[in-house]
């Protein structure tokens, strides 16, 4: 290996850079369903491009999910699969399955959903995470069932190595930027033969399948990957390079605000540059030195990151809320309505968190609590007992 790991814990408090990040990415899927009840005008050009967060979202649950698995074969020079899929489970379904028990009941009583029946086939859908192929109780839980999937992948690929790894091999897993490259490839093609072949645009047909997203969460292990196991090398270069890398990154996202959502292009190896770009955005982000700010920008930052927090939460409950102003014809004050919107959506995600996520994870804790903390390096990756990613924003 190319550095010396410490097994120290990075302490007991999150992540700045990374919840600043997911704030950003959940503020920008907020951002991009207001155009269910009004039409942009002004803010058309960052709205063409909002959203994009879910990109975001894509390659930062790659980045830390495979952070826990690389830093517990770090520090155990194994990893407890068995444990991991546990963890994964209780930090996901619950919050999900919590949405449907309250929101499903109310959208029959209200006709939201057409009968039982199709209400029933919608929340099957949701129980058995098939979002990304099939249409389910809310629309934007599609990307759920891509990350789920995933958590099922990205394990089973790991144990592989693992168990094809000769006895005293530091690193099992030098293979995987070659995998990747296979995978980046393999995944753009099929995008390319779906475009061609499946015509015109559809979500469920060019956007939202597993098998045409999965390279962006397989980017953000490939990071994860150099940063734990190339770590002085790879800080090195990040921090020498930051500002070219952020520009690159900038330019590599900017396509999405340019054309449409529905673009032979951005659907194809548009997805490709998303994920190049969020990725160069994510790691310069990671040795920012953010907790220097100062005044009104620290406290912008922090406000961010508090939503990012309870990104997932409020990532599950916004369109609900959306339906319910809808209903109540919340929206007839045009600026009124969207403040009321996002406030609104935010603190229901936050309740909504605390009244399930929270004491679930707790409990979590205690009972399979987390065996290995996370290897420091000289940017400080998330801590032992609360690096839990968000999944599917």
């Amino acid at each position: 290996m190319d550095a010396m790991y410490s097994t120290k814990p990075t302490g007991a408090g999150r992540n700045l850079q990374l919840d600043v990040l997911r704030g950003i990415a959940i503020i920008s899927v907020m951002a991009a369903h207001t155009t269910l009840f009004r039409k942009p005008t002004w803010d058309a050009v960052p709205l063409r491009g909002s959203w994009t967060g879910v990109d975001l979202f894509f390659v930062l649950s790659g980045f830390l999910i495979s952070g826990l698995l690389f830093s517990e074969y770090l520090r155990k020079g194994t990893v407890d699969f068995r444990r991991f899929a546990i963890r994964r489970v209780l930090k996901i379904w619950p919050a999900l399955y919590f949405l449907l028990l309250v929101t499903v009941p109310l959208g029959l009583a209200v006709h939201h959903f057409k009968g039982v029946h199709g209400a029933l086939n919608r929340v099957m859908v949701d129980v058995f995470f098939l979002q990304s192929y099939r249409v389910c109780t809310w629309g934007q839980c599609w990307s759920l069932g891509v990350e789920e999937h995933f958590y099922i992948l990205l394990p089973v690929l790991l144990w592989l190595m693992l168990w094809r790894a000769r006895p005293g091999q530091l690193n099992p897993f030098r293979a995987l930027p070659k995998i990747f490259a296979i995978v980046a490839v393999t995944v753009l093609i099929i995008r390319l033969i779906t475009a061609h072949y499946f015509f015109p645009y559809s979500h469920y047909g060019n956007h939202f399948p597993t098998h045409l997203r999965i390279d962006s969460l397989f980017f953000g292990v490939i990071l994860s990957y150099y940063s734990h196991f190339q770590q002085d090398r790879f800080a090195k270069f990040v921090q020498t390079y930051n500002w070219p890398i952020l520009a690159l990154g900038v330019l590599l996202i900017s396509p999405a605000f340019v054309l449409d959502q529905s673009a032979r292009w951005m659907y194809t190896f548009g997805f490709t540059s998303l994920y190049l770009g969020f990725g160069s955005i994510l790691v310069v982000a990671l040795y920012a030195p953010v907790e220097l700010a100062k005044g009104p920008l620290k406290m912008f930052l922090q406000v961010l990151a508090y939503v990012g927090t309870f990104s997932y939460s409020i990532y599950l409950w916004h369109i609900a809320w959306i339906q319910t102003l809808q209903y109540f014809n919340c929206f007839q004050v045009r600026y009124a309505g969207v403040l009321l919107y996002y406030c609104g959506a935010i603190a229901l995600g936050v309740l909504a968190s605390k009244l399930v996520e929270v004491p679930v994870i707790r409990l979590r804790d205690r009972v399979f609590p987390r065996r290995a903390a996370l290897v420091e390096v000289e940017a400080p990756i998330l801590p032992a007992s609360r690096a839990e990613p968000v999944s599917g924003r």
